[in-house]
Parts: structure tokens; sequence; C-alpha cells
């Protein structure tokens, strides 16, 4: 028999559907529990961090995830949309805004809570069931068994910075000029992040955009005041200097004082 897991359905070429299957919503375990401080299970204060965590339900979305946390005046990675269920995304390997700085969504997992093939429900961790918990951050959301809980890291909330560029082809560019133009930007890019920056960005063209296109964002975390400036300058620069007839930049900056206000 095909067998279905969905959570929220927040998946591309209908991963989440098959003709004449059972399918298993989880869209209802939507708990959600702090901790200062986890153990996971078979642990000890010999070979065990203390990680401040949040235990979710298989359901939770990133939308409720983040409005708890902010409770609490902590963040979770997460993915770039509210609506994305968080167990499946990190299983998964789960990128977004924030993982460039504080790890990949399956980096996060502490502890999961899952329900295998042969009717077991196993919680597996750093110190039991060890090849399953390898395997489930990574594996995908229902590869291994079903999630009922995960549990994953959390840490104090950074104020954010944003800085947004957006470049779109205009009527009668080349595609050298054009071409030259994002190679530039990305020999520029490593010098944001070594500075204390990471990105999420697109070159996109028809027939998703009229025209080519840039766009995207970086983000800083507690930086200073003025700081996101300066290191986006030489992008900036070259933002500018290509703003022309064939190539329209804009730019601008934007703070939040936390990463749930942002999102």
């Amino acid at each position: 028999m095909r067998l279905v897991v969905k959570n929220t359905g927040h998946a591309g070429s209908e991963k989440n559907t098959a003709h004449n299957s059972l399918s298993v919503w989880t869209r209802n375990f939507n708990n959600i529990t702090f901790h200062k401080q986890f153990w996971p299970q078979g642990s000890d204060i010999s070979n065990s961090s203390l990680d401040m965590a949040v235990t979710i339900g298989a359901g939770v979305q990133a939308g409720e995830l983040h409005a708890a946390n902010a409770k609490n005046n902590v963040m979770a990675v997460s993915g770039t949309n509210l609506d994305v269920g968080i167990v499946g995304w990190s299983a998964g390997g789960g990128h977004g805004y924030n993982t460039g700085e504080y790890g990949m969504g399956a980096d996060n997992i502490l502890q999961a809570t899952v329900v295998t093939p042969s009717g077991d429900v196993l919680i597996a961790n750093a110190h039991v069931n060890q090849d399953l918990f390898w395997a489930l951050r990574g594996g995908g959301g229902s590869t291994y068994g079903i999630f009922t809980s995960m549990t994953v890291r959390v840490y104090p909330s950074p104020r954010a910075t944003l800085w947004t560029f957006d470049l779109s082809s205009q009527n009668g560019i080349t595609a050298r000029e054009w071409w030259r133009t994002i190679a530039a930007f990305h020999e520029r890019l490593p010098q944001a992040h070594e500075r204390g920056t990471q990105g999420y960005y697109s070159v996109i063209g028809p027939p998703s955009s009229a025209g080519l296109a840039l766009h995207g964002v970086l983000f800083g975390w507690d930086l200073a005041n003025g700081t996101m400036g300066d290191i986006v300058a030489p992008l900036q620069e070259l933002l500018d200097q290509s703003s022309t007839a064939h190539i329209q930049a804009t730019t601008s900056f934007a703070e939040f004082p936390s990463f749930f206000q942002m999102m």
C-alpha cells in the first residue's frame, strides 16, 4: 500500500500526493514546549551539552514557532515562508534566512520521536538510536519513519539589519553587459560574507519574470549601527554604477529589533 505523510503540503512536484494512497496527516500535532536546558534521552552531564531548545509537534509551522519563541526572546532556524512545516523542512536539510549563521535545519535537530514502518515508537538522538538519528537529519521527512515530534536548538533572538537589492534588465541590454554585471556582483559577495553578513537571492528570467533579474537580501545579525552600510559599500557602489538605461538597480536598508519582527 502506498503511504503519503503530509504536514502542511508545502512541497514541490506533488511529492505529498499519490494516486490510491493512504495519507497520514500530521498537521494537528502542533504542541510547542520551550526548554531553558534540554537533556536528550540517554545523556548525562558527562556526555551532553545543555542547549536551549524547543520541542515541537510534527505539524508546527514556521510562523507558529517564531511567535511562540518570541515570548521567550529566542529564535530557531527556519525556511523563508511562514507556512512551511519545521519538521519536514529540517529533516530534508533545511535552508533559510538565518541558516548561514546558525546552521542548516538538520544541524539543529537535537532529538526526534518517530514511528517506524514496524510500528515501533523510537526516540533518536546523539545518545540513543544514533544511526537512525544520523539518517533523520537530512534523509527526508518520512523516509525512515513518521515524525511525531522534534526538538531543535534555539538561540537568543538577534537584532536584524537587512540590505535589499533589485536589478532588472531593460530594453536594449546585451547578454554580455548583463552577465558582466552579475559576475562583478558575485566577485564582491565573499568580502561581505567575511565581514558578517549572509544572503539569500535569486537570478531569474522569463517566464518567471518579464526580463532578466537579480533580487535578494543580505542579513546582518546584531551588527553595530551603521555597520551594514560599510559592509555593503562595494556592492552598493557597483549597483549605483550599473544603474543605466539598460539596467535598473534599487536598494534599501531596514532594521528590526528581533528576528520575529523581521519575519
